[in-house]
């Protein structure tokens, strides 16, 4: 049995048909970090205060300042690949003060982690009472 599954493998080449495209991948991502809510229920601060066109500009500059920053840190990358990343680099690029700023690094970057994992609860809540109230006239959120 086991030759007959190494023929087969010899045969068809040995590798697993790839059915996942980048456009899936894309897709699955975009699914699995809950962006279509955060797009979702941002829409209404920003149409709210610029109008549709601040929409489209707001994500156009958006577009450019992340692949700005993308940029940098893929640079920084290159000139020193380490697991650290944003607080070693602020060490090592900083010779002067490296111990505070890596220090204030790493200190911001723990603090980044802490407001991404509590915005997508506080979507939800927002979420929830605005259909609480959407669908109940008399109810007031206090």
């Amino acid at each position: 049995e086991d030759k007959k599954i190494k023929s087969a493998q010899n045969q068809s080449g040995g590798a697993l048909e790839r059915y996942i495209n980048s456009l899936s991948a894309v897709n699955f991502s975009f699914i699995l970090q809950s962006s279509w809510i955060a797009s979702g229920a941002t829409f209404q601060f920003a149409l709210a205060n610029g109008g549709p066109a601040s929409i489209v500009y707001g994500g156009i500059f958006a577009g450019v300042g992340t692949t700005l920053v993308a940029t940098s840190l893929a640079e920084m990358s290159s000139m020193d690949p380490t697991v650290g990343a944003q607080y070693r680099w602020t060490a090592s690029f900083a010779p002067k003060y490296n111990r505070f700023f890596g220090l204030m690094q790493g200190w911001i970057t723990s603090f980044a982690w802490i407001c991404s994992g509590t915005s997508n609860p506080a979507l939800i809540s927002n979420i929830i009472v605005s259909l609480a109230t959407f669908n109940n006239t008399e109810y007031v959120p206090k």
